[in-house]
C-alpha cells in the first residue's frame, strides 16, 4: 500500500471560527446519517429535509444553513434550455 510522507499531511491550515464549526456541523450531519439513515445536527439545530421533487426542497450548506426551496432553478433552467437548444442543433 502506498503512503504518503507524513510532512505533506501534517501541516494546519489556519481556521476562521466560522470555518471551524461549519466544519463540525458537517461532521454531526455525517456521523448521524451514517447511525440513523438521517442527517441532522445537534448544534446547529437545523433538520436536513427530505427531497421532495414538488419543492425541490434542500439544504443550504453555509454558516447560516437553512432549508431552501428552488435554491438554483435559474440556474438549471438556464442549463436545461442550453442543452436542449444543442441537442436540437444537431
Amino acid at each position: 500500500m502506498w503512503r504518503l510522507p507524513s510532512a505533506l499531511y501534517t501541516h494546519q491550515v489556519p481556521q476562521s471560527a466560522d470555518a471551524k464549526q461549519f466544519s463540525q456541523t458537517m461532521k454531526e450531519y455525517w456521523a448521524t446519517f451514517i447511525s440513523t439513515g438521517l442527517p441532522s445536527s445537534r448544534t446547529s439545530g437545523v433538520t436536513w429535509p427530505a427531497y421532495v421533487n414538488d419543492t425541490e426542497l434542500t439544504l443550504q450548506l453555509d454558516s447560516s444553513s437553512a432549508p431552501m426551496s428552488l435554491l438554483k432553478a435559474k440556474e438549471c433552467a438556464w442549463f436545461s434550455d442550453y442543452i436542449v437548444a444543442q441537442v436540437q442543433m444537431q
